[in-house]
């Protein structure tokens, strides 16, 4: 599976993060000859670290980890979700809903019922088992 492309906000947290991550770990070897330099180095590990934790907390979460929130889902909506509603519904963005949702179609959890598509127009996975019974 490919990964998504960054947005500017994640491009930003991830280069900065690593380049102050490698400048911080400069100033620790320059520590050799001027001790001083440890503060300067260890405060650009923390901030680097810092950075590159922020990229990952804006990544999100993986699709894989999606899966059982989105069968869950689909047991408090009778089997039958749209992109959208697994996006309003687990807080994630509809590029990320619709790749989980292709997933667990690849999978054999679900399938596009296609009728529905016509109806609605808008695509609807339909999870034969996890519909309500009763």
């Amino acid at each position: 599976m490919r990964m998504p492309p960054l947005n500017l906000k994640q491009l930003v947290f991830l280069s900065v993060g690593v380049i102050t991550l490698i400048l911080g770990l400069i100033f620790l070897l320059a520590a050799v000859y001027a001790p001083t330099r440890i503060i300067t180095g260890l405060v650009f590990i923390a901030l680097g670290g810092f950075l590159i934790y922020r990229y990952y907390l804006l990544r999100g979460p993986e699709v894989g980890a999606l899966e059982g929130s989105i069968l869950r889902l689909a047991e408090m909506y009778n089997g039958k979700l749209t992109p959208s509603t697994v996006s309003r519904e687990l807080s994630v963005s509809i590029s990320k809903a619709k790749e989980a949702l292709n997933l667990l179609a690849r999978r054999g959890a679900c399938y596009i019922d296609f009728e529905e598509v016509e109806k609605l127009g808008v695509e609807v996975y339909v999870f034969p088992d996890v519909k309500r019974k009763g």
